[in-house]
């Protein structure tokens, strides 16, 4: 159990409430004379009298911010808004340091063309995974180059992107791994995408690929990972608790360990004790670029499956995709794609692990809920 640290949260705002009613509204801004030295927040200790609002302005209160809000904030930002503030509110209780890997999540993404909000809660990390495998192949390409030519990249996971054009004005989108190169003009442009999905459809994808392609003059080339796991996954023990787990004999969640699973093909099924906490995982990959004529996104070569992916160049990527550069210094962009395969076997066993401590926490005990599936 994580403490509550009460002295994060300036109770005083709101102090007509007690702390463990006081509803979460905006949070009003504090000018530094009144509750802060040198710039930094002090919150005051909670008093249950001073600045009370009388319950007769309580209902007006919350009526008038209801339609601040709703006056001013688009649907794709209302919901923004409202997760943003319980990712703070939450944060707040939570020791520092200790969300660092969560910062990036929930990710949101908002198609104007077919006026579609997506929000991607945690991922798995059989596809993240695979962004170290982009990155080393663009840094190696890169480093080949005479010094004078080599262009400073960047390579980002999970940035927010705005400035779609078109049917796509409008657009935010936060693809799972962004390369960027400095232009002529000094600024980072994103030429290289990628866009993987597990629980994503095939077809969400390729509007993925349209958009950052046909909504933005800058990008080159989106890379589409579709993965599938057969069959889709239910949780093996449905309706069994923790108590249950542990009268059958099966280990903790502390004390499951990587070993206590085995493949029972190269990529899958994952079992423990006769128990598939992962089926089989299967993938393909695509590349679309702009078309030379119409300039709109297109399928360049055939479907490839990732578990035939031998030759380091099948991607058929080059720098002169991305950058300028002369035929004497063109040259293909290698992924190292043998080392990817072994790390996603571990990773598909790793999220067995996943799937069973998160059943077997004694905190989630709420299996008799037959749609449940951690």
């Amino acid at each position: 159990m994580i403490p509550f640290n009460r002295d994060l949260v300036d109770y005083d705002q709101y102090s007509s409430y007690p702390p463990h009613s006081q509803p979460h509204l905006p949070r009003k801004s504090h000018s530094p004379s009144s509750h802060s030295t040198h710039g930094h927040f002090h919150p005051a200790p909670f008093n249950p009298v001073r600045h009370t609002t009388s319950p007769e302005n309580i209902a007006l209160l919350r009526e008038e911010q209801l339609l601040v809000v709703k006056g001013s904030l688009s649907p794709y930002d209302q919901v923004r808004d409202y997760l943003d503030r319980f990712k703070d509110y939450s944060g707040a209780k939570i020791a520092p340091g200790l969300l660092e890997p969560y910062k990036r999540y929930p990710r949101f993404s908002y198609n104007s063309s077919i006026s579609t909000l997506s929000i991607r809660l945690m991922p798995t990390s059989v596809y993240e995974s695979i962004t170290s495998t982009l990155i080393e192949g663009f840094t190696a390409a890169i480093s080949t180059l005479p010094v004078p030519l080599r262009p400073m990249i960047s390579a980002v996971p999970g940035q927010d992107f705005v400035g779609f054009g078109g049917r796509y004005r409008g657009s935010e989108k936060t693809p799972d791994l962004a390369v960027k190169f400095v232009n002529t003009e000094g600024g980072f442009e994103p030429k290289f995408i990628l866009e993987a999905g597990f629980s994503e459809s095939y077809d969400d994808l390729v509007r993925d690929a349209e958009l950052w392609i046909n909504g933005r003059n800058d990008v080159s080339a989106v890379l589409l990972v579709k993965f599938k796991e057969t069959p889709n996954y239910q949780s093996p023990a449905p309706g069994l608790d923790s108590e249950g787990f542990e009268e059958l004999g099966y280990p903790s969640a502390a004390e499951a360990k990587v070993s206590h699973f085995t493949f029972k093909n190269e990529y899958g099924p994952v079992v423990h004790d006769g128990l598939a906490w992962v089926g089989r995982v299967s993938a393909f990959l695509e590349v679309w670029k702009r078309d030379a004529t119409t300039r709109l996104a297109v399928q360049d070569g055939g479907r490839i499956d990732l578990y035939s992916l031998t030759n380091p160049t099948q991607l058929g990527l080059r720098l002169s995709d991305f950058m300028t550069v002369g035929p004497e210094n063109d040259r293909d962009i290698t992924f190292n794609w043998k080392d990817y395969q072994r790390s996603l076997k571990e990773q598909i066993r790793d999220l067995a692990v996943y799937r069973y401590q998160k059943q077997r926490d004694p905190r989630l005990d709420n299996h008799n809920d037959p749609d449940y599936h951690p």
